[in-house]
């Protein structure tokens, strides 16, 4: 993609800076859910009902983080709003490594603060209970969750401005200096590293094959 803008008017993933806090909207694995829900619903049908087979389609249209980072840049940019990026491939995870890699800093990210929501968590059980796969949330495809790295100071104002939209959001963690990416959990912290595969792939094929194999009994 290419794109004009002013000098100055636009931020990167490589941005952030020691003392930032990172905010995520809307949860993890929502592209992973809105396409299976969109592709299989009678998967959900048969666990869940039509009513909640229909409603989870409708995850499928909270992929774009477009309305979340115009929301954002509301803070101002660099001076507010530091860095975006949008948690596609390899989920949450992913783009928080994309983020410390290009920024050239380290991210804490506090367990307790991290969410999922509810409709996609049982999307993920049925497909996961179908396929015998499990998948983390985490570290699948989540294509319209914003990872967004905002100075300190600012993160009620830009969480309050995010709700005013109808956007769920979270401060998860904070920006430091060293490399990597590391999950705090219990007073412990663990390196959480670039997957290696995002558990989408495997999760999608196994359920069409599946699905075709019941189809065609």
């Amino acid at each position: 993609m290419v794109g004009v803008t002013k000098r100055d008017h636009f931020v990167t993933s490589a941005m952030a800076r020691p003392g930032d806090v990172v905010i995520m909207t809307k949860g993890a694995a929502v592209e992973t859910a809105g396409i299976l829900a969109s592709m299989f619903p009678e998967v959900l049908e048969r666990r869940y009902g039509k009513e909640f087979a229909r409603r989870a389609q409708e995850i499928f249209w909270l992929q774009s983080v477009v309305d979340d980072a115009l929301t954002l840049a509301q803070l101002g940019l660099k001076d507010g709003v530091t860095a975006m990026h949008d948690a596609t491939e390899y989920g949450v995870w992913g783009a928080l490594n994309d983020v410390a890699e290009a920024s050239g800093v380290s991210i804490r990210v506090f367990r307790e603060k991290l969410f999922v929501r509810d409709d996609v968590m049982k999307v993920l059980e049925a497909f996961s209970e179908l396929t015998g796969i499990k998948v983390d949330p985490f570290a699948s495809i989540s294509e319209g969750t914003l990872i967004a790295a905002v100075r300190r100071g600012l993160e009620d104002r830009a969480l309050e401005l995010l709700r005013s939209r109808g956007i769920e959001a979270a401060v998860i963690g904070e920006v430091v200096e060293g490399k990597g990416v590391y999950l705090v959990d219990d007073g412990s912290e663990r390196l959480i590293r670039q997957p290696g595969q995002d558990p989408f792939w495997p999760l999608f094929f196994r359920a069409l094959e599946m699905v075709r194999g019941h189809e065609g009994g």
